[in-house]
């Protein structure tokens, strides 16, 4: 299964195993990075999901909308 299937996302004519997730607070900010490379930063806008942030459920995760429309991943995804 891959990752929008498992999101019930609407089929985009790709899907593929999600890339690691890195944990732990990283950015200057203290912010959580999902992209932990170049090669996975690509494989995520081929999936179409955003990797700025992460929500702490899907309706905050929603309420900041990608510029480029893409899903926001919330703790549960």
């Amino acid at each position: 299964m891959g990752i929008r299937e498992a999101l019930e996302l609407p089929d985009i004519r790709f899907d593929a195993l999600a890339p690691t997730i890195r944990s732990g607070l990283t950015g200057p900010r203290h912010t959580t990075s999902v992209g932990s490379s170049v090669s996975t930063q690509k494989s995520w806008e081929k999936l179409q999901i955003w990797l700025n942030g992460v929500g702490a459920n899907r309706e905050q995760a929603h309420l900041f909308v990608a510029k480029n429309g893409h899903f926001r991943l919330s703790v549960a995804d």
